[in-house]
C-alpha cells in the first residue's frame, strides 16, 4: 500500500495567489523564497509573459494578511443589519480564540486594507485618534484602579478577621 502524501492543507497566504494554495504541492515540493525571489526578478526583467507580469504586479499592493483571524468581514447590507444607527458598519461571525481576534474597533480598518489596490484606501494610517486614545487610556486607568481597590478591600478584610480572631482568643 502507498503511504499517504502529507501536504499542507491550511496553506492559505498572499502568495498563494501567486503559486496556488500548495494542497497539491507535496511539503517538499512548495516553493522556498529562493524561487519566490526568482520569480519576482524573472517578472521584473521581462522574461515571464505579460499575463504573468500584469498578475504580480498587481499583487504587490495588496495587503500581506498576518491576522490569526481569517473570518470573512461583512459589510452591515451584506449581513443583514437593518438598524440604521449600527456604528460598526462591519460585521464579523468569529469563532477564533480571544487572543486571535480582530477587535471590534479595527474591523472597518481591517476590511478597508484588505480591499485596496495600490496605496490608497478608504481608511488610511495617520496622526493617532487622541479622542479615541485618551477614551482607551482612561478605560485602563478606571481598571487599574479598580484592581487596586479591590486588592486593598481584600488586604482589609484579612486584616479585619485576623484581628476579630486574635480578640476571640484573647477573649
Amino acid at each position: 500500500m502507498a503511504a499517504s502524501i502529507e501536504t499542507r492543507g491550511k496553506t492559505s497566504t498572499h502568495l498563494s495567489h501567486y503559486i496556488g494554495s500548495g494542497r497539491q504541492i507535496i511539503t517538499s515540493e512548495l516553493p522556498t523564497v529562493r524561487d519566490l525571489l526568482r520569480y519576482a526578478t524573472d517578472v521584473s526583467l521581462g522574461r515571464g509573459t505579460l499575463d504573468k507580469k500584469e498578475k504580480f504586479t498587481e499583487g504587490l499592493d495588496q495587503l500581506f494578511d498576518i491576522l490569526h483571524c481569517k473570518c470573512p468581514i461583512v459589510l452591515c447590507s451584506e449581513y443583514g443589519c437593518n438598524n440604521p444607527e449600527c456604528f460598526q458598519k462591519v460585521h464579523i461571525n468569529c469563532n477564533c480564540a480571544r487572543d486571535q481576534k480582530i477587535p471590534v474597533i479595527e474591523l472597518m480598518f481591517i476590511k478597508a486594507q484588505k480591499a485596496k489596490q495600490g496605496s490608497i484606501s478608504i481608511h488610511m494610517i495617520a496622526n493617532k485618534d487622541v479622542p479615541e486614545t485618551r477614551r482607551q487610556e482612561a478605560k485602563l486607568q478606571r481598571q487599574e484602579i479598580r484592581s487596586l481597590s479591590e486588592q486593598k478591600r481584600a488586604r482589609k478584610l484579612k486584616e479585619n478577621a485576623r484581628k476579630e480572631k486574635e480578640e476571640n482568643l484573647v477573649a
